[in-house]
């Protein structure tokens, strides 16, 4: 017997919705991206994993190709850990930068992240690089007063010269003064 994604509270308040998997997609659809979203964001909460995985991810795949932010950082989540689709670090990162770009602070905030780790492989030829774009992605997510983000910056600048402090910045002011 399959598990429905809306048992408990959620359950209880739609008792009166008996629309399968498929038809709830169509009136997400309908509704538009965000609801896209949150009915992904209700499968991913579901149990059991693994098919409510993919049906989050098929979700997150039609707002995120819409343009929705959130739903392109979800499904940035789901391709970073596997869930739901092939584990692909690549294409992550692909939908973190959408989100990114569209002013997602918790997507500006994992790619400062990810870049300063990067920066960190003595094995990276662009580690420079790496800590530039990590600052500038920290900069505009604690911008946002996105937790932490403020106390990375922080600690990444003692590991910069003025000059890559700097460049960051411009990145940043750039970034802000697109869309502006």
């Amino acid at each position: 017997m399959k598990t429905s994604p809306f048992s408990g509270w959620f359950g209880r308040m739609f008792t009166h919705t008996k629309q399968t998997p498929a038809q709830l997609l169509a009136t997400a659809e309908r509704d538009g991206p965000e609801s896209q979203n949150n009915l992904g964001i209700i499968y991913m909460a579901s149990e059991p994993r693994g098919e409510s995985d993919e049906f989050a991810a098929t979700c997150f795949h039609g707002a995120a190709k819409r343009g929705y932010a959130l739903a392109q950082y979800n499904l940035a989540l789901l391709y970073e850990r596997g869930h739901g689709v092939p584990r692909n670090t690549q294409e992550a990162r692909i939908w973190f930068i959408r989100a990114a770009e569209q002013g997602d602070g918790a997507a500006q905030f994992r790619l400062g992240v990810q870049s300063h780790r990067n920066s960190l492989d003595p094995e990276n030829a662009q580690a420079v690089e790496s800590r530039i774009e990590a600052l500038k992605w920290l900069l505009l997510a604690a911008q946002q007063a996105y937790h932490n983000a403020e106390a990375l910056c922080g600690s990444l600048i003692l590991e910069m010269t003025h000059a890559q402090v700097t460049d960051s910045n411009r990145r940043a002011a750039a970034f802000k003064a697109f869309f502006a």
